[in-house]
C-alpha cells in the first residue's frame, strides 16, 4: 500500500454519536465529568465538534454554566 492510499483513508466515525455526546453534556452537565477523562477533542471526527468539546471544557474550568447560550458566547 502506498502513502497516497493510506492518506486518502478516513478514520472510522459516527457523527450521530458525536452529536449525542455533545447534546448529553448540554442537557446534563455531569456527563462531562463522566466522559471528560475518557474523551479528548481529537476523538471527535468533525472539527466543529472538537471546537465545541474544547469550549465546553473551557466553560467548565471557568465554572460557567454549560448551556447553549454560554457556548454561543
Amino acid at each position: 500500500m502506498t502513502d497516497t492510499t493510506q492518506s486518502s483513508r478516513t478514520m472510522p466515525h459516527n457523527l450521530d454519536a458525536e452529536r449525542a455526546i455533545l447534546s448529553a453534556i448540554l442537557r446534563d452537565n455531569q456527563v462531562l465529568v463522566h466522559v471528560g477523562d475518557a474523551l479528548t477533542p481529537d476523538d471527535f471526527y468533525l472539527e466543529s465538534h472538537q471546537v465545541i468539546y474544547r469550549a465546553l471544557h473551557a466553560l467548565s474550568d471557568e465554572g460557567a454554566p454549560l448551556d447553549a447560550i454560554a457556548l454561543a458566547e
